[in-house]
């Protein structure tokens, strides 16, 4: 034991922060004047012990390392490592069956973690085609409802009322045929509606409206978003971080709060911030509920309006999975399976 200025240097084991802490409160009560000593730092409001005096007590050296104890590396785990992998896993993934599943929801996964910037131009791009193809179907049905004001008002105040509803179905429709690359989709639903609108009251239009309207109603329900999970998971994650800074700036130094511990964690969860909307706009975005929900759905829908007499059997593509007009998931990429 070394005594200096009514200071005991003693040794306290190895490197722990609680017996530090212990060991500069019994100082501070027996030193006279801790601006003055060699022992402490002082730095405004702050006091602290030096490196030297740390590595004296507890025998270490410049090079050595300790490893922090178990409850405080399970609390740093509990508080920014477990909400973070919740929000990574609340992002959207494809419903890709087993046998892809691993790799590719490891892949999107790394993706969202190490490339923030592509993740986020392709989850806005994604929405920006989204919205345009809203803006297409209205643009079609503004410019319908403009000539028939003058030729048949009667007609022209029926499709100013059902335009929010025949926006959303055709909407729905040309968003999910645009994400399975199906030929000809948008021009034959463009059409579709013209030619709904032209003549709505007749049995082939209402039949053919009726199967639109169920077939998108069908995307939609099968459309999975998770709103209020990922708002629960996104607020613990900016809680904790807020939190933690907090602890830095306004609190003092306490055995189960350090300030250098909570600064790293900090500046180690910072870089991952680009995750919080990134899964926002994934959770507003969605992903089908199956591999094969959508086109099966579609399909149901082109041959529903085969049978009516409503479209051609070529008039747009069909959508093929396994070598069945099905649905064309990870076939096209993996097998060259194309549409026909």
């Amino acid at each position: 034991m070394i005594e200096a200025n009514n200071i005991t240097l003693r040794h306290i084991g190895p490197f722990s922060f609680v017996p530090l802490y212990e060991f500069l409160q019994e100082a501070l009560q027996n030193t006279t004047d801790p601006y003055t000593s060699p022992y402490f730092r002082v730095e405004g409001n702050w006091i602290s012990i030096t490196n030297d005096v740390c590595l004296q007590i507890t025998n270490s050296t410049h090079d050595s390392w300790t490893i922090y104890d178990n409850a405080g590396i399970w609390n740093r785990i509990v508080t920014w490592k477990l909400p973070l992998v919740t929000l990574l896993f609340q992002f959207a993934r494809p419903p890709f069956a087993w046998r892809l599943w691993t790799n590719t929801n490891v892949f999107i996964l790394l993706h969202l973690v190490g490339d923030p910037l592509n993740t986020i131009t392709s989850l806005l791009t994604t929405l920006s085609a989204c919205q345009r193809r809203v803006k297409t179907i209205q643009a079609r049905i503004t410019h319908i409802h403009h000539d028939l004001q003058q030729t048949n008002p009667s007609l022209a105040q029926r499709i100013h009322q059902t335009q929010p509803t025949l926006t959303k179905t055709f909407s729905l429709l040309s968003i999910s045929y645009s994400e399975w690359n199906v030929p000809n989709a948008e021009p034959f639903l463009l059409h579709s509606l013209a030619r709904i609108l032209a003549a709505p009251s007749t049995p082939l239009s209402q039949a053919a409206l009726h199967h639109f309207e169920t077939a998108a109603s069908a995307l939609a329900a099968d459309r999975s978003t998770y709103v209020l999970p990922i708002f629960i998971a996104q607020f613990a994650f900016i809680f904790a971080i807020g939190a933690a800074y907090w602890r830095v700036v306004g609190v003092p130094p306490q055995p189960q709060s350090w300030t250098n511990v909570e600064a790293y964690a900090i500046a180690m969860s910072a870089p991952f911030l680009h995750v919080v909307p990134a899964v926002f706009l994934g959770a507003i975005i969605g992903v089908p509920q199956t591999e094969t929900s959508v086109p099966r759905v579609l399909d149901g829908l082109r041959e529903r309006l085969v049978k009516e007499g409503w479209m051609e059997v070529g008039e747009v593509g069909g959508i093929l999975l396994g070598g069945m007009v099905v649905g064309l998931g990870w076939d096209r990429e993996v097998k060259g399976v194309g549409t026909g």
